[in-house]
């Protein structure tokens, strides 16, 4: 509905009949798209949306707010929204997606304490995130995927290491990024941690003082093209039963204490050097031939 420009109150009915219960009490899932002239979404009070659950909004570019009171909602998908700033209100929320918006949104994550999963994307502008924005889910986050900040200079100070809850871990696309705040380690409920497509990332400390993330099962590095060597520490992962590392042409050895004993699978993707020595009979051979599934791929 390209030519829709509002939504007021002929969108939940004026009918007074039942009780003057009006709006749509059954509806549990709702999706606007492509209504590139919507601006203005009022007339909104609670009690419209008594049983709504999802709720996805894509390419609205001119909406400005949301209704301001959203109390069911569990779900919430927003993309390529570009005037939109703010959130509503929004108690029961545990999944939350956030693609190409104004940054200034990612102020509003703070308040979404109930949220367990989040996935933030295609903010291109944003050279940091807002400060202690993950505080305040330290006691219900259990994944976490940031995605293409190319300009994002720092993950400091935004309260990552405190989601100890956290069992994924994502992190994709993000060019401007030099390294992973310390603390990592604290980490303790992390069974998954992706990183891909991080240009400037060198490497990362998975282990800090001698603490160590003790439940890791999976660790996958993908298309980090200035990485110089796996993770310090990686020995010392008694749970990791998975490792992948593809499109890394500049890690050219495996670390000199070898893998953990845990693990069960190995897979190594165009990395021609690190290939030529994980072979059998190459020099990191003796390092991995515990390992009952090793992948060795040059393309």
């Amino acid at each position: 509905m390209k030519e829709l420009n509002s939504l007021s109150h002929e969108f939940y009915g004026d009918d007074m009949k039942n009780g003057g219960k009006k709006g749509f009490q059954k509806l549990k899932h709702l999706e606007l798209k492509n209504m590139s002239n919507l601006g203005e979404w009022c007339g909104s009070l609670e009690g419209e949306f008594p049983c709504l659950e999802k709720f996805m909004i894509k390419d609205c570019p001119k909406i400005r707010k949301l209704p301001p009171v959203l109390p069911t909602v569990k779900e919430l998908e927003i993309k390529h929204c570009d005037a939109l700033t703010s959130l509503p209100r929004l108690p029961s929320i545990q999944d939350l997606i956030l693609v190409n918006c104004d940054e200034r949104i990612l102020n509003c994550v703070q308040h979404c304490s109930s949220l367990t999963s989040l996935l933030i994307s295609e903010f291109q502008n944003a050279i940091n995130l807002p400060q202690a924005m993950f505080r305040s889910l330290a006691s219900t986050l259990r994944r976490l995927e940031i995605e293409n900040f190319s300009k994002l200079l720092t993950l400091e100070d935004v309260g990552l290491q405190e989601l100890v809850y956290v069992q994924d871990l994502t992190l994709s696309g993000c060019n401007s990024l030099t390294s992973f705040p310390k603390g990592l380690h604290k980490l303790i409920s992390l069974e998954r941690l992706s990183i891909s497509c991080c240009d400037q990332l060198v490497s990362f400390p998975l282990v800090d003082d001698g603490v160590k993330p003790l439940a890791i099962k999976s660790l996958k590095i993908h298309l980090c093209e200035n990485f110089r060597s796996l993770p310090r520490g990686l020995h010392y992962l008694s749970s990791l039963q998975e490792l992948a590392i593809d499109d890394c042409e500049n890690i050219t050895f495996l670390p000199d204490e070898g893998l953990p004993t845990s693990l069960r699978r190995l897979t190594i993707t165009r990395c021609p050097d690190l290939n030529i020595r994980c072979q059998k009979g190459g020099e990191d051979w003796p390092k991995i031939a515990h390992i009952p599934d090793v992948n060795i791929r040059r393309w």
